[in-house]
């Protein structure tokens, strides 16, 4: 099969166009400002066809393919290939990520069509968001070649050039916010098939390749992954009705419909309703999150509207004329297919339900990057939300390619000073410390996780110009105060930013992680030298923030000790005596942490290595607010907010709980130390009868269950091969005999790969 360099291909498009240029050292806002009366936006999308004629049957055949900003595909009238939401986005202007598809089965000898039709996405946003939020490139464009070999050995290919037929396609308005509107009466009978007439459409244009860099997509594609019909249905009047589902999710509504030509179906998306029934739009803020669709007549009409995505638990179908009739509904729920390599269950109802809301607002938010949130006018890839729950992640999904794009995301985008995006990828620069070390911690997560330094090898000189900028930011290693602080904190007197010192932390934390990034890769010199720096810093740090009287660090907050604490700022001799103040603090709080969503992870993270995990247990148990459980009483997703109805309810930041559930509970512990790669340390709460859960990481999968039955408690434990695994049984636990098979241990002992069962006595 001839092999195709796709970076040489013809890019075309429906007609002439410039793609908005700027320099790095520009904003990319004010470029666009500027030249915004020039911009011509194509709002439809764009139908690009090509006719090919095969003299014999094919043996292979493959399509390469990238359109911009979203693209769906076609041979013969046959959907190609399951992705949805197609190509994963990236920094445009950088680098895009094409599709490789067979087709082999799709194609026939004699006549073949290909037919490519074209939305905007994140590539051509409507100018209504124009902003820190999306970014106008270019108008839709396409590259594709077909590559294949007959099935007496030789080859042909078909690829882009002005000879591609082109025409504005039935989508007339097409945004990723705001929805799209189609008109059915636009798409001409039989188009999608060889023998169609395309004659009258235009020849398309070639156009400028939109970015240096084309690689093809190894990873998750977006797809439908699951589909669910409505639980309930209300009818409110003649023409609307109000349909909604179990979950709130990511994704798009597969509509059966028919009526006459003209006759229009309105489909409105939200996450909550009103009292009266009727949805509540406040959490989309500015986007309208409506779909319009428009029928051509005649019979029954099936539509997705697969330019745009929504989250969504209830939708509002509003019929322009009360003959029209609905067949049929149903959610199509949309992420990354990223494959699921974790498993928790346990004896309390509670948390079993935390688990499958931490599970469903984790898979919400992979959109070939970690958004946000998928309701509102935002949908972006904050590296704050996604550090904050990478553990998470780790533990339940298989997230090492998921990963490896984003981290190149993020590494493209940094800029030539050094400087990491707190949103990426997107071309405007903005950063904070707080957002922007992300990058380093999630690639020490994924090495924790899957043992591989390749990632640190390809991402270290980035990461490391990255803490070379942040130290030139400083004064005498303190930085400005930080946009965000512990975001989302619902302190009465938390200010945004506060604590005011917590990207001074965060540059500390990026430093103490090239250290250990210096010496995974036996970067001896770079080592000691971020050696050298840590211990200045700590000294600075100790001077400016710890009261060693009061073992107090800072303003005293649950965020601040708890973060120091991890970070090793507390000197040794101390910090007993700082995590007893942390744990006596969150007790007086009646176990509502109040923090944000780094300052929770800490906290919680805090507390179970100093041996307070009777603690974080109430705070996971807390029925109060702040609380999860209180978060998620009336929620099917975590949410923005602690009071579980403020702003967004479909934000996974506070869903690193759910990684506690598999170290807490479960006991599975990963580390790359040198005594063990593994430790199961379960904590026995009276709270359930039994836990079930494992994960893959690097050397396979670890397991682990447990019973408590009076004073037994039965363990069973699987232990992956080439893993070097201990076994550890808390302090707060009274013990007679732990008995490994027949063999009796101490509370601390080294465990074989294989299956192992484990008898103690209380």
């Amino acid at each position: 099969m001839n092999s195709i360099d796709f970076s040489q291909l013809n890019w075309i498009a429906l007609e002439t166009d410039s793609i908005l240029k700027f320099t790095a050292h520009d904003n990319p806002l004010s470029v666009l400002e500027k030249q915004k009366e020039k911009i011509q936006r194509t709002p439809c999308s764009v139908l690009c066809r090509k006719k090919f004629f095969l003299t014999s049957n094919v043996s292979s055949a493959e399509i390469l393919i990238c359109g911009l900003g979203i693209y769906t595909l076609t041979v013969n009238g046959e959907r190609a290939g399951d992705a949805a939401f197609a190509p994963l986005v990236t920094e445009y202007n950088k680098r895009v990520i094409y599709d490789h598809i067979d087709i082999s089965s799709l194609l026939t000898p004699g006549e073949n069509v290909i037919c490519v039709e074209l939305g905007g996405g994140y590539y051509s946003p409507s100018p209504k968001y124009w902003s820190w939020r999306a970014f106008w490139l270019g108008n839709p464009r396409l590259a594709a070649a077909v590559v294949g070999e007959y099935t007496n050995g030789q080859s042909f290919e078909c690829k882009t050039d002005d000879t591609w037929k082109v025409k504005r396609g039935g989508v007339i308005e097409n945004c990723i916010y705001d929805g799209v509107t189609i008109d059915a009466r636009l798409y001409e009978e039989g188009y999608l098939f060889p023998r169609f007439d395309d004659s009258a459409w235009k020849n398309a244009v070639i156009v400028e390749r939109p970015a240096p860099l084309a690689i093809e997509n190894c990873y998750p594609p977006i797809k439908v992954c699951k589909t669910a019909l409505p639980i309930t249905v209300k009818k409110l009047d003649s023409l609307r009705t109000v349909y909604s589902f179990d979950e709130n999710r990511t994704g798009w509504v597969k509509i059966g419909v028919s009526g006459k030509a003209g006759d229009c179906l309105t489909v409105l998306h939200a996450e909550r309703l009103h009292e009266d029934g009727t949805l509540d739009v406040t959490s989309n803020r500015s986007a309208e999150s409506t779909d319009r669709y428009i029928l051509k007549g005649g019979k029954a009409e099936y539509f997705t509207p697969q330019f745009t995505y929504h989250g969504f638990a209830h939708i509002q179908c509003e019929k322009s004329s009360p003959e029209m009739e609905i067949i049929c509904v149903e959610q199509q729920i949309l992420h990354s297919d990223v494959k699921q390599s974790g498993f928790f269950s346990c004896g309390n109802a509670e948390i079993n339900r935390l688990h499958r809301v931490c599970m469903t607002t984790m898979e919400n938010s992979y959109f070939g990057i970690p958004i946000d949130c998928p309701q509102r006018d935002e949908r972006l890839g904050w590296l704050g939300d996604a550090y904050a729950t990478s553990v998470t992640s780790l533990y339940n999904f298989n997230m090492r390619s998921f990963y490896e794009k984003w981290l190149d995301d993020i590494r493209l985008g940094a800029s030539e000073e050094g400087e990491i995006q707190q949103i990426a990828p997107r071309p405007l620069m903005e950063s904070s410390a707080d957002y922007g070390v992300g990058y380093h911690i999630i690639l020490k997560e994924c090495y924790t996780f899957y043992n591989d330094d390749e990632l640190l090898r390809i991402h270290y000189s980035t990461a490391a110009k990255y803490t070379e900028f942040l130290l030139k930011q400083s004064d005498g290693y303190v930085l400005p105060r930080s946009r965000y602080g512990d975001w989302s904190c619902c302190e009465p007197d938390f200010v945004r930013g506060d604590p005011f010192y917590t990207n001074t932390l965060y540059l500390y934390y990026s430093i103490i992680l090239m250290r250990e990034f210096s010496e995974i890769l036996g970067k001896t010199d770079e080592e000691q030298r971020y050696h050298v720096l840590a211990d200045d810093m700590r000294a600075v740090l100790q001077a400016l923030y710890y009261n060693s009287k009061t073992h107090i660090f800072g303003d005293g907050s649950l965020f601040s000790t708890a973060f120091a604490l991890l970070l090793g700022i507390i000197p040794k001799k101390d910090e007993a005596a700082c995590a007893e103040y942390m744990n006596k603090l969150v007790a007086e709080k009646g176990y509502c942490l109040y923090t944000g969503i780094f300052g929770t992870k800490y906290v919680m993270d805090a507390l179970c290595q100093y041996g307070y995990e009777a603690t974080a247990l109430a705070v996971i148990m807390n029925k109060e607010y702040p609380g999860w459980f209180d978060m998620v009483k009336n929620n099917s997703t975590l949410t923005e907010r602690w009071d579980g109805k403020t702003d967004s309810l479909d934000h996974c930041m506070f869903g690193s709980v759910d990684a506690q559930l598999y170290k807490l509970l479960g006991g599975i512990r990963l580390t790359r130390r040198e005594t063990a790669s593994l430790i199961i340390k379960p904590y026995f709460s009276d709270i359930c009868s039994y836990v079930q859960c494992s994960t893959d990481f690097n050397e396979g999968k670890a397991a682990v269950s447990w019973t408590k039955n009076k004073n037994i408690i039965s363990v069973h434990v699987v232990i992956p091969e080439n893993c070097n695994a201990q076994f550890i049984l808390h302090d707060d636990f009274d013990t007679v005999q732990i008995l490994c098979g027949t063999e009796e241990k101490g509370r601390c002992f080294s465990l074989p790969s294989g299956e192992i069962d484990i008898l103690i006595r209380q």
